[in-house]
């Protein structure tokens, strides 16, 4: 049968409904792959404490970090809303709970050595 009288008119919308899914699904694969690839390798620094070493979290660095696991963690919040986050919702989650555990136990760490310093 040739494309003119493939009658494609009766699929359209169908056809532009899957082609709009996927464009969503896309861009939330890519939003999830970049928070991964920021967080892979993000690093704690650590300054000088009483000439025993560098023990201490480094303020400004540990700051930056802490308000990028609460943004970050708003991200994928915002990721999980989406009704087209369901084909790796389970992946989703995994790295909220991730994000959460970090930033809480960051801000365990932060009150621990503000105790233990003063």
């Amino acid at each position: 049968q040739n494309i003119v009288d493939a009658n494609m008119l009766s699929v359209l919308e169908e056809v532009q409904d899957i082609a709009s899914s996927s464009v969503r699904e896309a861009d939330i694969e890519r939003r999830y792959n970049e928070l991964v690839a920021a967080w892979k390798d993000q690093e704690l620094t650590f300054s000088e404490f009483k000439n025993r070493g560098f023990i201490i979290l480094k303020g400004d660095d540990t700051y930056n970090i802490k308000e990028g696991l609460e943004e970050a963690s708003l991200a994928v919040n915002s990721m999980l809303s989406s009704r087209y986050c369901d084909f790796m919702r389970d992946d989703v989650k995994a790295l909220l709970n991730k994000l959460v555990a970090v930033s809480e136990t960051l801000g365990t760490w932060i009150e621990v050595q503000a105790t233990w310093m003063y």
